[in-house]
C-alpha cells in the first residue's frame, strides 16, 4: 500500500524570526507518510521569503512556496494554500508556530484507527517570542469532541495542531474570506466527533508580532461570532441557545474591557437579534460565571507557568 501524502499548509507574513523553526519542525516529522509542504507568503516585507527559499532549495520537491504580490489577508492566504493541497490528509500551521517530533505520525495513526473522525487535534505548549514556555494550551480533554461540546466550550482547539482528511476540505474552500479557525473546527464537527490527543505535540507562539490576535483583534472576534451564528441552521434550537449563552458568559465582560465601542455594538447587536439578553441574566447568570472563568484562567496560568519555568531552569530527568 502506498504511503499516504500529507499536505501541510503554512501561512506566513513577516515571520522571519520564526519561519525556520516552523519549517524544520515539519521536515523533522517521521512516520509512514510522504510530505507536501505548501507555504503561502502574504507579501512579507522582511526576510521571510528569502529564508523559505533557502530551506526549500535544500529539500527539492517537498516545499512549494507561493508569494502573493500584495497582501491578501490571513483568511485568503489560508484559502489559497488549502486549494493547492494534493494530499490525502491536510494539516494547517501558522508560520510563527512549530511542531514537536512525532506529531503527524500520532495523528495519522489515530485517524487510521478511527475512520469516523474527520479530524484530529493535539494539545499545545504556549511559548513566548523567546521560546519560554508559559502554559499548556488545554487542560486534559476527552479523546472525542462532538459539535455540542465545541459550541458550548468555544474556540479551545489549537489551529496549528489540526490534521484532517482531505475529503472535508471543500466546505472550507467555500468559506473564502470567512476562513477563521473556529469556523473550521465547527465545519469538521458537523461530520462527526473530532479526535483529540492530549500529548503536547505543537508549540503555539503567544502574541507574536504578526499574530491575528495582535493585529486584527476586532476582525477576529467578528468572524468568531459569524461562525457561531452560522450554526443556527445546523443545530437544534436548544443547542444553539446554549452556545449563545456560553458566548455571553465568556465574552460579555471581555467585550467591555478589551474591545472598542464599534466592535462591541456590532457583536452585541448581532447576538441580541438571535438571543435577547435580559439584565437579570447578565447580573445573575453571565457576570458571576465570567468572573469565575477569568479567575480560573489566571490561576491556571500562574500555577502551570511557575511549574514550567522551574522545569526549564532545573531540567527534567
Amino acid at each position: 500500500m502506498a504511503q499516504p501524502l500529507i499536505s501541510v499548509c503554512i501561512v506566513t507574513y513577516n515571520h522571519q524570526a520564526y519561519i525556520a523553526d516552523c519549517l524544520m519542525g515539519v521536515l523533522g516529522q517521521w512516520g509512514d507518510f510522504r510530505l507536501d509542504i505548501i507555504v503561502g507568503d502574504d507579501a512579507s516585507s522582511d526576510a521571510t521569503t528569502a529564508i523559505v527559499q533557502a530551506i526549500a532549495e535544500q529539500y527539492p520537491g517537498i516545499i512549494r512556496l507561493f508569494t502573493h504580490p500584495q497582501n491578501v489577508g490571513p483568511s485568503q492566504n489560508l484559502h489559497f494554500t488549502i486549494a493547492q493541497a494534493h494530499g490525502d490528509f491536510i494539516a494547517h500551521l501558522d508560520g510563527d508556530d512549530f511542531w514537536l517530533p512525532g506529531k503527524l505520525q500520532a495523528q495519522l495513526a489515530f485517524l487510521q484507527t478511527h475512520l469516523d473522525c474527520p479530524a484530529c487535534y493535539t494539545n499545545a505548549m504556549a511559548i513566548t517570542h523567546e521560546k519560554i514556555a508559559v502554559g499548556y494550551f488545554n487542560p486534559h480533554l476527552p479523546e472525542r469532541i462532538d459539535l455540542a461540546h465545541l459550541l458550548q466550550a468555544g474556540n479551545f482547539l489549537n489551529n496549528s495542531s489540526m490534521l484532517y482528511r482531505a475529503t472535508y476540505r471543500m466546505p472550507l474552500l467555500a468559506l473564502a474570506d470567512q476562513l477563521i479557525d473556529y469556523r473550521i473546527h465547527l465545519s469538521f464537527a458537523q461530520h462527526g466527533a473530532i479526535g483529540f490527543l492530549n500529548a503536547v505535540l505543537t508549540a503555539y507562539r503567544t502574541n507574536s508580532t504578526a499574530s491575528q490576535m495582535t493585529t486584527m483583534r476586532s476582525q477576529v472576534l467578528k468572524l468568531y461570532v459569524d461562525a457561531l451564528l452560522a450554526m443556527e441552521t445546523h443545530t437544534d434550537p436548544a443547542m444553539f441557545k446554549a452556545a449563545i449563552q456560553a458566548f455571553y458568559r465568556v465574552y460579555f465582560l471581555n467585550l467591555y474591557l478589551n474591545y472598542d465601542a464599534v466592535t462591541r455594538t456590532h457583536v452585541l447587536t448581532q447576538l441580541q437579534a438571535h438571543y435577547p439578553l435580559h439584565w437579570t441574566e447578565v447580573v445573575f447568570g453571565v457576570l458571576p460565571f465570567t468572573f469565575w472563568s477569568e479567575l480560573k484562567g489566571w490561576l491556571y496560568k500562574k500555577t502551570i507557568g511557575r511549574q514550567l519555568r522551574f522545569l526549564q531552569r532545573n531540567g527534567t530527568n
